[in-house]
C-alpha cells in the first residue's frame, strides 16, 4: 500500500479543516469521510510536521479544498491560500508516494 505524506502547518490545518467542515455541512451524513478526515487533522500533533494520509483521504481533501475555492471565487474573495493548500495536497503527496511504497 502506498503511503502519502503532507506537510502540516497550523495555517494549512485551519484551511483544510474549514474546507472539510464546509463539505460536511453541505453533504451531511453522506460525507462521513470528510468528518473523519477533519478529526484526523485536529488529532495530528503539529510537532511531527508531516501527516500520513491515504489516497482516499487525499481525494476527500482535494474535493473539499476545491469546493472552498469555488465558494470563495463566487464571493469575490482571494483564493491564494486555498490554491496553495490544493497544490500541497496534490503535488507533495504524489512526489513522496514513490519513496514509501512497499514492495
Amino acid at each position: 500500500m502506498t503511503k502519502y505524506y503532507i506537510e502540516m502547518k497550523e495555517t494549512r490545518r485551519n484551511m483544510m479543516s474549514d474546507a472539510l467542515l464546509s463539505l460536511y455541512r453541505k453533504k451531511g451524513p453522506e460525507s462521513e469521510e470528510a468528518r473523519q478526515m477533519g478529526l484526523k487533522l485536529w488529532d495530528f500533533d503539529l510537532k511531527e510536521k508531516r501527516m500520513e494520509i491515504t489516497s482516499d483521504e487525499q481525494r476527500v481533501l482535494r474535493h473539499a479544498l476545491n469546493d472552498l475555492r469555488n465558494q470563495r471565487l463566487e464571493e469575490g474573495k482571494y483564493t491564494d491560500g486555498v490554491e496553495a493548500a490544493i497544490m500541497e495536497a496534490v503535488s507533495y503527496t504524489h512526489l513522496r508516494a514513490h519513496e514509501t511504497e512497499l514492495h
